[in-house]
């Protein structure tokens, strides 16, 4: 239970602040656990960093998941997918909370020249993403797969810099014309 509700208290703060800004005296108080008990838990502020990125792993692509779920055309398919996503990037989405960018992009900007193993978990992350997209659409065809990723991920970037979800519609549109092709 305490193991839980540190990884629950990092994951916000990381996640709103960033990993480097926020320091374990700081999930120690807002969270009320004791810096013993963390350590009991975790040995490194690197373990509870990989911690909430595996809950948000989890947490993301079941959401995500069953999103793409609801529907079987592959037109249907892409419309649920790029509304999934303007509902997160305008704070619709539950469970998912309030949109600070993609936690593991930005994780992954301010650690990976630190961690091996968080820029590894972060890669990974994109990859189960790509592979839940791939999954539910009848596409077989690789490029297009990857066009589609491509364009979901720049949207994200662009939403997070700009506050816009714009380029996102746009990508829409432009995955649309691919399918027609």
């Amino acid at each position: 239970m305490k193991r839980e509700l540190l990884i629950d208290t990092a994951t916000e703060l990381f996640y709103c602040k960033g990993v480097n800004e926020v320091g374990i005296n700081e999930i120690l108080k807002k969270s009320g656990v004791a810096k013993r008990t963390l350590y009991h838990h975790f040995t490194s502020k690197e373990d509870l960093v990989i911690a909430t990125l595996e809950k948000r792993d989890k947490a993301f692509c079941k959401w995500l998941d069953d999103r793409l779920s609801m529907v079987d055309e592959e037109n249907e398919v892409l419309g649920s997918l790029f509304s999934a996503i303007e509902d997160w990037l305008e704070n619709r989405a539950r469970p998912l909370n309030d949109f600070y960018g993609c936690y593991f992009i930005n994780t992954s900007v301010e650690l990976s020249r630190q961690s091996e193993k968080v820029k590894q978990y972060c890669m990974n992350h994109k990859l189960r993403v790509k592979d839940i997209i791939s999954d539910h659409l009848a596409s077989t065809s690789q490029q297009l797969i990857n066009a589609i990723y491509l364009l979901i991920e720049g949207a994200i970037v662009i939403a997070f810099m700009t506050g816009s979800t714009e380029e996102l519609k746009s990508s829409k549109l432009v995955t649309q014309k691919l399918l027609q092709d």
